[in-house]
């Protein structure tokens, strides 16, 4: 947006340079009307040269800031073997859910057994396993 901001301000900038150089105030116009006009001719020079200034330098920021948050903070995060590992679902984790789990309906119902995080594959097969004997809902939780 600010790209707009600097192409019109640098268009007024010019149609001010160009009233200053050749802009014509008739001869028989006061004095007092001539040094107004001149200087509010002054005022929107130096305005309008702080406005394409500024666009200028918001335009260059952003450009920078959208690079830096695409390159630095919005980056997929890349797992490591350990987060790997610890997500992977081991056989020992599916036998030990019991009976009533192995034949339920896939998501039908909560499961009872999950990746404990923290935990590497070593301390994952001592998970505790569900109640053998604790009936299983087939109605949507």
């Amino acid at each position: 947006r600010m790209d707009v901001y600097h192409l019109v301000g640098a268009l007024f900038l010019e149609f001010c340079v160009v009233l200053f150089c050749e802009g014509r105030v008739q001869a028989s116009a006061p004095p007092f009307l001539l040094s107004l006009f001149l200087l509010s001719n002054a005022c929107a020079f130096i305005y309008l040269l702080l406005a394409v200034w500024l666009s200028m330098h918001a335009s260059i920021a952003s450009h920078s800031f959208g690079v830096r948050l695409l390159t630095r903070f919005v980056r997929l995060p890349i797992p490591s073997m350990k987060q790997i590992t610890q997500l992977r679902a081991n056989l020992k984790d599916y036998e030990q859910q019991g009976v009533a789990n192995l034949l339920r309906l896939p998501f039908q119902d909560h499961q009872d057994w999950q990746q404990v995080h923290g935990m590497d594959a070593s301390e994952s097969s001592r998970t505790e396993a569900p109640e053998p004997g604790r009936p299983v809902s087939l109605a949507p939780p």
